[in-house]
């Protein structure tokens, strides 16, 4: 959630568990608090400045399927290496990892997450991978993609370390088959609220929830209650000595989004010589979804044509916030749509047309003469 604008306030709303269907207390507590003290402009600084910084600077990794990776020392340890067997790419990783190093240490408050992405890939797998991670090469190839991107992440953030940036300020994720074989590097904050409120005239010992509630200017909306550090939920039973504390997470609420791809030929309106014999229309279709300000693909791959498609948005698209869609294939042209996504649903229907081509016709008479008017060419 590292790109979402924290909210401003919350309103809670207090509940007695046993009464919560259909009754609540007398008089419902709501109360408001204020986010903890932040700087959101240091956080842009921040991304504004990785970003720009890993316009022109990467980390390269040694294949696991090159020769020279199952021949190093430390072999198929090698596609995850730093030190990089080319030494110029070496050289690169260093000043990469050297650059986004000295950025997070003008940003101590600042966090890093790390995340390493792969392509995806058909099986069989490597097998030195499969062997190193005792996981079948044929029937578990997400999950071999998905540990080769964990430990390339693993390796930049020790890099790091090794480069003064603390260990406890960073975080290692991975994700297989995301269209991208890279590590990323994502400055964060994370998302806390201070929770301070008295509540009078709580019995001793009785269980209560409490719950964000939208009401107007200032609350929250796309945000959810994760759950109570100490219980994990967001129940708790007042403390017989009188004092209870209850921290209350807040995480994003996931959005979901519905697709339908058609073709511009199929409600008419569409003034084309084809109109009439439209050409023939793909099965399915190639599809991006990217988050409007950090430009990060959150999902990608193929949707089938003329079907409502719900993506699979679980924790990668978030509601209230912004992104653009693109569907496009081999024989059709680049479509892009900018949305909104709710938690209640968000619904696109995108018309598609054929890639149009240019076509150069040369006339060449067999023998010398005029070309006659009035010629008659027909594209069959």
């Amino acid at each position: 959630y590292e790109y979402l604008e924290l909210p401003k306030s919350i309103v809670v709303s207090l509940k007695h568990v046993a009464l919560r269907r259909g009754t609540v207390l007398d008089q419902q507590v709501i109360y408001r608090h204020q986010v903890l003290p932040f700087d959101s402009v240091r956080l842009k600084q921040a991304r504004e400045r990785v970003r720009s910084y890993l316009e022109n600077n990467d980390v390269f990794f040694n294949g696991a399927k090159e020769k020279a990776t199952r021949e190093s020392a430390i072999g198929i340890k090698q596609a995850w290496s730093i030190n990089h067997l080319d030494p110029v790419k070496q050289e690169q990783n260093w000043r990469t990892i050297e650059g986004v190093a000295l950025i997070m240490k003008e940003f101590p408050e600042i966090k890093l997450k790390v995340q390493g992405t792969t392509t995806e890939s058909k099986p069989p797998a490597n097998q030195q991978l499969a062997d190193f991670f005792n996981l079948d090469r044929d029937t578990q190839v997400p999950m071999i993609m998905e540990k080769l991107a964990y430990e390339r992440a693993q390796a930049c953030k020790d890099a790091l370390v090794a480069r003064g940036v603390p260990s406890a300020s960073m975080s290692v994720e991975s994700e297989a088959s995301t269209g991208e074989m890279k590590v990323d590097f994502i400055p964060y904050t994370d998302a806390v609220v201070q929770a301070s409120a008295t509540l009078p005239q709580l019995l001793v010992g009785e269980k209560f929830s409490l719950a964000t509630v939208d009401s107007g200017e200032g609350s929250i909306s796309g945000w959810e209650p994760a759950g109570c550090v100490r219980t994990g939920r967001c129940d708790f039973t007042v403390d017989p000595e009188g004092q209870d504390e209850v921290v209350l997470k807040l995480r994003p609420r996931d959005a979901t989004v519905h697709v339908t791809p058609v073709s511009i030929f199929d409600k008419g309106g569409y003034n084309h010589w084809m109109h009439g014999c439209p050409p023939s229309f793909p099965e399915a279709v190639e599809y991006s979804l990217k988050h409007t300000v950090s430009n990060v693909e959150k999902l990608s791959g193929r949707l089938p044509t003329r079907t409502r498609t719900q993506l699979f948005t679980s924790d990668k698209v978030m509601d209230g916030e912004r992104y653009v869609l693109s569907l496009w294939s081999t024989a059709l042209a680049l479509e892009t749509r900018e949305l909104m996504a709710r938690a209640g649903g968000t619904e696109v229907v995108v018309q598609l047309r054929p890639r149009e081509a240019r076509l150069k016709l040369t006339l060449k008479l067999a023998a010398s003469g005029v070309i006659a008017e009035g010629l008659t060419l027909q594209i069959v």
